[in-house]
């Protein structure tokens, strides 16, 4: 058994791995698996969806702050504080003539959340049930990440149908 979890432990050591989906634990999720460049940095936020009460999509810029006072023991102090700029991650998409959804509206079958901290990529593997089919679906999106610093950050999907081929619009931004 020893050997098992040294080498299990060797393989996996620049990963941090999240196994289901609980709505309630997104937040600290989006907050551990953020990654960074230098220039930007971006919260592993689900990317099919915007904020909300389990949802905090986050995405900062080197020099932009908020410069703002806070009263502290009633002297005024300056606090240099990190602008949430505008949410670059929403994407949603659609199945045969249907409307733009998020997967989260579906059922989850499957989910996966894991910062490989070598590369700096956050990536997301999800397996979810179509209402109106039994036929199952692999959502592969593969986040956001920090190299090489004049990349930025970019967002790569991956769809494959397990049975019943599909044709899967996607749509960036709303």
């Amino acid at each position: 058994m020893k050997n098992g979890f040294d080498t299990g432990m060797a393989s996996d050591e620049w990963y941090l791995t999240y196994h289901g989906f609980d709505p309630g634990d997104e937040k600290l999720r989006e907050t551990l698996t953020a990654v960074g460049n230098g220039y930007l940095g971006t919260r592993g936020a689900y990317e099919c969806e915007c904020s909300s009460y389990y949802f905090y999509p986050g995405t900062y810029i080197a020099g932009v702050f908020n410069k703002t006072p806070s009263s502290v023991q009633g002297r005024e102090i300056l606090n240099n504080d990190f602008v949430n700029c505008p949410n670059w991650l929403p994407v949603e998409f659609k199945i045969g003539s249907g409307g733009f959804t998020s997967p989260l509206s579906m059922e989850i079958l499957s989910y996966s959340h894991r910062l490989n901290m070598r590369e700096g990529i956050m990536e997301r593997l999800m397996v979810v049930r179509i209402r109106w089919t039994s036929h199952p679906h692999i959502l592969a999106p593969y986040g956001v990440h920090g190299r090489p610093a004049s990349l930025c950050a970019s967002i790569r999907f991956h769809t494959t149908q397990l049975f019943r081929p599909y044709h899967f619009p996607f749509l960036h931004g709303r």
